[in-house]
């Protein structure tokens, strides 16, 4: 059913003795409520009287859900009156937008859920800051700072695929170093970072240098003995990677930045095949600090709305 202008929506269900109705349904559960505490739950009339006490509940239930409004504007007014905790208006669609009862439903679980969500990043949300005092990730004189989205098609490194990954990136380039940052919270894109953190580390050198990760640790590797034997410098410096996750809040955690080192193979010029990083493990992490670029890449990239937090 369509609306013009301001025009109310009118309930079909609606009943004008909705209130009588009610009053006996929910007299009759309060009854059955009470003869059933003098039953022992293993007795057969006692499963006569729940489901009695069920049906009268569901009635009372109805009313108060459906036959008491006049229009769809009513109940949305009546719905958004129950929140304990009051929901801020720009969350709220005007009541004149919502043609049937389940727009409105769907309204107020979203609002709620924001609610109870802000709830959670307040509690365990990060302060901007330098963590240990660092300029990580913070505009300098002598910096390059970006955050871009990125779409890694993802494999191991013998080839073999494994899933996708869509994710924040920030990158603060500092010619012969970089600091990249990887973003995760619960969304489906973005909760498996962590697990996949040495192939995504090895996906974005391959595309900053245009070489196969395990040409890296070989190039790498001679650009170490160039810096030592300058004559024997025959190639360009290639930058040191630190790797940090931007994490939001968790079950297990509140939001924090971790740093990791990965542990690279060093002879790849023998056994090019083992070229890869054997592990990737965490050497820092700033809890309760995190530098206010990341957290501001998060806002214009993502914002709090596409947050998702299920399991803080």
């Amino acid at each position: 059913m369509g609306h013009k202008g301001n025009m109310a929506i009118q309930n079909p269900d609606y009943n004008p003795e909705w209130e009588a109705l009610y009053n006996y349904h929910h007299e009759q559960r309060i009854r059955l409520r009470d003869e059933k505490e003098t039953k022992d739950f293993t007795d057969p009339e006692f499963d006569r009287l729940s489901r009695e006490q069920n049906f009268h509940h569901s009635i009372c239930l109805h009313c108060l859900n459906s036959l008491q409004h006049k229009t769809t504007q009513d109940y949305a007014r009546w719905l958004f009156s129950l929140s304990l905790k009051p929901i801020d208006k720009n969350l709220i669609p005007p009541f004149e937008s919502f043609e049937t009862f389940d727009q409105v439903d769907r309204a107020y679980d979203y609002a709620k859920s924001l609610i109870k969500k802000r709830e959670k990043l307040q509690r365990c949300q990060a302060k901007p800051g330098r963590p240990d005092g660092l300029d990580i990730f913070e505009k300098t004189a002598n910096n390059r700072l970006h955050t871009n989205w990125k779409h890694y098609m993802l494999e191991n490194f013998i080839g073999e695929p494994l899933p996708d990954m869509v994710t924040l990136v920030t990158v603060d380039d500092r010619k012969t170093v970089k600091h990249v940052c990887f973003f995760t919270d619960d969304h489906e894109d973005r909760k498996f970072v962590l697990p996949y953190l040495k192939y995504l580390a090895g996906a974005f050198i391959t595309e900053d240098t245009g070489m196969r990760y395990v040409d890296y640790c070989t190039a790498r590797k001679k650009s170490r003995m160039f810096k030592l034997w300058p004559k024997l410098r025959r190639s360009r410096l290639l930058p040191d990677y630190h790797f940090y996750v931007h994490s939001m809040p968790h079950s297990l955690h509140d939001e924090t930045l971790y740093k990791f080192r990965m542990d690279h193979d060093w002879d790849a010029n023998y056994r090019p095949e083992r070229a890869h990083p054997t592990s990737v493990i965490m050497s820092k992490h700033y809890e309760k600090t995190v530098p206010q670029a990341l957290i501001q890449a998060v806002d214009d990239h993502i914002g709090f709305d596409d947050l998702c937090l299920e399991r803080c």
